[in-house]
């Protein structure tokens, strides 16, 4: 029989092992709770994110989606998790989108790109930007993909409008025979539109993108007095609204109407000018024009009589009377 001293160690023995047992469960377990609550506070950011994040397996079967991808699919995620995706988009659009898929998980690239999407949940088809990289294994195998969407439906709506009225206002302008120009005024550049160069008789190629391209153009009898406003305009003493003359190269006198309006910084200096230019000559030359009749009609020295439709008199002028 094992003596007194000898039953002591082996139950001191038994002791420490089930001692050390507990331990290493206890580790264990809490590794295990720690790791859970990880998972659970990674799922709990990922709820919460704006965008549409999902995990698709090389078959092409969703293993994850966020709450964002439950909410749009109309469903949830035990009925989505191992389905895919022509469960839940428009088929047609769906073909356009496939081969993207495919070129993720078989070749490994990492994509980026806009992609239209039409939910069978609600009929509609919204826009997304749209990154999938490829997942792989610690040895490098592909195992499938993550995408994460960014739903872009309403900005791009609102491009498309704004894109709209730029295109409405471009061919008012055009239209009109208006020119716009925009002047940075700390770096000194000059940037016009195409009417600019037609309105100064001149190419792009012929225009050195600066102030003193614009100085060259206008008639030298004008040009004091043109710049004295720009610098008016500029300390903020008065609004940029002007005429002056233009010489083309070819000689020809064309009359320009001018208005701008000055960007300053938070302390009131100038950092650009942006204003338009529009051809007045065949208005100065209508006004030139009844000056001169009335000049005549005023000083002659043959009675003129003016009548209307219905031959009554509507003016005379003094040698009349």
């Amino acid at each position: 029989m094992p003596s007194d001293d000898e039953i002591k160690t082996k139950l001191t023995e038994k002791s420490a092992t089930r001692s050390a047992e507990t331990q290493s469960n206890s580790a264990a377990n809490g590794a295990l709770s720690s790791l859970q609550n990880s998972v659970s506070g990674l799922r709990m950011i990922l709820d919460q994110a704006e965008t549409y994040i999902y995990i698709k397996d090389t078959r092409g079967c969703y293993t994850y989606v966020n709450q964002r991808v439950q909410d749009l699919f109309g469903t949830s995620l035990e009925n989505i998790i191992g389905r895919d995706s022509s469960a839940f988009f428009d088929l047609e659009l769906l073909n356009e989108l496939m081969p993207s898929d495919c070129r993720v998980i078989e070749q490994g690239e990492m994509m980026a790109r806009e992609e239209r999407a039409m939910i069978r949940s609600t009929g509609e088809t919204r826009i997304y930007w749209v990154v999938k990289r490829p997942l792989r294994s610690d040895h490098g195998q592909i195992i499938g993909m993550c995408e994460v969407s960014t739903d872009i439906t309403e900005r791009k709506r609102a491009d498309e409008k704004l894109q709209h009225n730029n295109d409405r206002l471009s061919l008012a302008i055009r239209a009109a025979g208006v020119g716009i120009w925009d002047w940075d005024i700390v770096q000194d550049t000059l940037i016009c539109d195409d009417q600019m160069f037609a309105l100064y008789g001149i190419t792009r190629d012929q225009f050195s993108d600066a102030y003193n391209a614009w100085r060259e153009g206008v008639h030298p009898e004008d040009l004091e007095k043109a710049n004295q406003e720009i610098q008016m305009a500029l300390r903020g003493e008065k609004d940029f609204d002007t005429e002056f003359r233009i010489r083309w190269t070819d000689g020809t006198i064309r009359n320009i109407r001018a208005l701008a309006s000055v960007t300053r910084d938070a302390s009131g200096q100038p950092l650009r000018m942006i204003g338009t230019n529009w051809d007045i000559t065949r208005l100065k030359q209508e006004d030139e024009f009844t000056l001169l009749a009335a000049t005549i009609y005023q000083s002659s020295s043959e009675a003129i009589m003016v009548t209307n439709e219905n031959n009554l008199i509507t003016a005379i002028n003094p040698a009349f009377t």
